[in-house]
C-alpha cells in the first residue's frame, strides 16, 4: 500500500539522519550524557532545550544533511 512506502520513506530519512548524528560523535563534535549535549566543547543542557529542534546546531547539519 502506499502508506507503507511512505513509512518506508520515513524509516529511511529517520536513519540517516540519525547516522549523521553517529559521524558527529565519531568526529568528536557531539557528545550527550543524561542532563547535557556537548557541540564542539559547548554545553546545552537538555532541560533548557527542545530536543530534536532544527535550530539546535547539531540538528541543522543533519537535516541539511539527511
Amino acid at each position: 500500500s502506499s502508506s507503507s512506502a511512505a513509512s518506508d520513506v520515513y524509516k529511511r530519512q529517520v536513519i540517516d539522519h540519525e547516522k549523521i548524528h553517529l559521524d558527529q560523535m565519531k568526529r568528536g563534535d557531539l557528545a550527550y550524557d543524561d542532563k547535557n549535549v556537548y557541540w564542539k566543547g559547548k554545553k546545552y543542557s537538555r532541560a533548557d532545550m527542545e530536543e530534536g529542534a532544527k535550530n539546535l546546531p547539531w540538528e541543522a547539519e543533519a537535516y541539511k544533511r539527511s
